[in-house]
């Protein structure tokens, strides 16, 4: 007799919808200020308009989305102000990660993380935005993926993706690009040396430096 095919719950389904719309507005393939049609995601994802429906009123929750009145849902514009206070968050808690995690970095370990940086520099001169982004945020974890608390690393990740939308602007600008190159370059000499301290100084004041420039481009 074969064996029955699992009832997929509508909430998986959900879940999923959400899940792919959320990854669109964190890595800024859709505008602030957007319209969001349940119609054509329902069509475009394959589903129907209930889980389309679900997943944007969960966003609204979040805060990403607004509720039109009797015209849909639109993409918020001022939640790009509460991402930005996620900023000196992920310093501290990146600073703590990495206390552990960079007296383990071993050679190859240094080695994988020149190369990403390398490759960090290649991709934004290229203007390929997005991938020097994903690169930015595989450094960021290298450097802490040794720590001893995993859930910690794993809100550092969290949390990094949720900036993504944000660093798609930083990165086109060549003196931002150039700044954050120099940081990484720092952070690695300064774990060459052991000089963990200065590492951390150097990672800490990196992310602050990105707070305080989103914040003055706020103001502006």
């Amino acid at each position: 007799m074969a064996k029955k095919w699992p009832v997929v719950p509508a909430q998986a389904v959900t879940d999923l919808v959400y899940q792919a719309i959320r990854e669109r507005i964190l890595r800024g393939e859709l505008s602030p200020g957007a319209v969001l049609r349940q119609e054509e995601l329902s069509r475009a994802m394959g589903v129907s308009r209930t889980p389309v429906r679900e997943a944007l009123m969960r966003l609204v929750s979040d805060g990403y989305v607004e509720r039109l009145h009797r015209r849909g849902f639109r993409l918020a514009s001022e939640s790009i102000r509460d991402l930005v206070l996620i900023y000196p968050i992920l310093a501290v808690l990146e600073r703590a990660a990495c206390a552990t995690s960079l007296p383990r970095l071993n050679s190859a370990k240094l080695k994988q993380l020149e190369r990403l940086n390398r490759s960090i520099d290649r991709a934004a001169g290229s203007g390929d935005a997005r991938s020097a982004i994903e690169l930015n945020q595989a450094f960021h974890h290298a450097l802490a993926e040794k720590c001893d608390n995993a859930r910690l690393l794993k809100l550092i990740d969290d949390l990094s993706l949720e900036v993504m939308r944000l660093e798609v602007w930083s990165f086109s600008s060549e003196a931002d690009r150039a700044q954050t190159l120099r940081s990484h370059e720092e952070i690695l000499a300064a774990v060459k040396r052991r000089d963990f301290d200065r590492a951390l100084s150097t990672i800490e004041r990196d992310r602050l430096s990105a707070y305080a420039e989103y914040r003055r481009t706020l103001e502006r």
